[in-house]
């Protein structure tokens, strides 16, 4: 017969989960938190959504290149952190920024909208998640790894993903935001 201790064993995934649900509470506590003004100033994806104040979102070509760079460096530290000996620690952290983060959105954008925050927040996501989402899981898998190898080619991959979805987040996102957002306010008025 198994005992319980063999039974459970360590999986770097729970403890990912983990970081992000407590980080992602903790974001949604801080912006609960905020003063109004400072809550009603962060609501800006409620804004766009809702067409609030003429509010509205256009694709900024100048700024593909800085966010490409960004999400490029964010990806690289993912990587560099899975292969050393603190990959776990690491990425629990890279787990507890996005976790924080999204929570913090998620919550000026509840604000804003109400009941329509969650698949406002799923919807304002579409483009970029196509290729962020794969690069996640990689990174994850690669940093959770027991075999802490380099990856140098399918890296380069990588970053080709992710220079894609920042392009996508920011030339993309803002007409799927735009067109959505007028099908809503249709909807809702």
């Amino acid at each position: 017969m198994r005992r319980v201790s063999d039974m459970i064993r360590f999986h770097p995934v729970m403890l990912f989960f983990f970081c992000f649900v407590a980080a992602s509470l903790a974001g949604s506590v801080w912006m609960n938190g905020l003063p109004g003004q400072t809550q009603e100033e962060m609501g800006v994806l409620g804004q766009a959504w809702l067409h609030q104040s003429g509010y509205s979102v256009k694709p900024e070509p100048a700024q593909a290149v800085p966010v490409m760079f960004q999400r490029c460096i964010q990806a690289a530290v993912l990587w560099l952190a899975g292969m050393t000996s603190f990959g776990t620690a690491g990425l629990c952290l890279g787990a507890a920024v996005l976790g924080f983060s999204m929570a913090a959105v998620l919550s000026a954008l509840t604000m804003q909208a109400g009941f329509l925050a969650l698949p406002l927040f799923i919807l304002s996501l579409f483009p970029q998640w196509l290729f962020y989402i794969p690069v996640l899981l990689v990174l994850f898998r690669w940093g959770s790894s027991t075999e802490k190898r380099t990856h140098g080619a399918a890296f380069l991959i990588l970053m080709a993903f992710t220079a894609a979805g920042a392009l996508t987040e920011t030339l993309l996102n803002p007409v799927w935001m735009e067109l959505a957002g007028s099908v809503v306010a249709a909807l809702s008025g």
